[in-house]
């Protein structure tokens, strides 16, 4: 990416390291500075796909509702994913981050794969 000087109009010189982006004008010293918040977490980069599976939970209500929610599914057909044990929810760790939270916080027995290496 290039930046021109407010300044003076003079092309910026890239100085930036680590998550920090710096610029600086070789002809006057005007500088520009910021943080990419994208270079702490790594969930952000992550492009595998997981697949999130339910695993021996049982059909009540609560399980119900909460997989209707994260699936959009019908509770007949969230029945059927309980009781075949099915995936639940496929996608990239940032977007399913969310259900996996639910699926924890209401104590719904999942396994992930690959391996999950993100704090729910």
């Amino acid at each position: 990416m290039k930046y021109v000087c407010d300044k003076c109009g003079t092309e910026m010189v890239d100085n930036s390291k680590g998550p920090y982006i710096h610029y600086v004008c070789p002809k006057c010293g005007e500088a520009i500075a910021t943080y990419d918040y994208t270079k702490d977490d790594p969930i952000k980069n992550d492009e595998k796909i997981y697949t999130v599976k339910s695993i021996n939970n049982s059909s009540n209500s609560k399980t119900l509702r909460v997989l209707s929610k994260i699936t959009g599914l019908n509770y007949f057909d969230c029945k059927k994913i309980i009781d075949e044990n099915k995936t639940i929810c496929t996608g990239m760790a940032k977007d399913i981050i969310e259900s996996l939270k639910m699926l924890q916080y209401n104590e719904i027995s999942f396994e992930i794969d690959p391996q999950f290496n993100y704090k729910i």
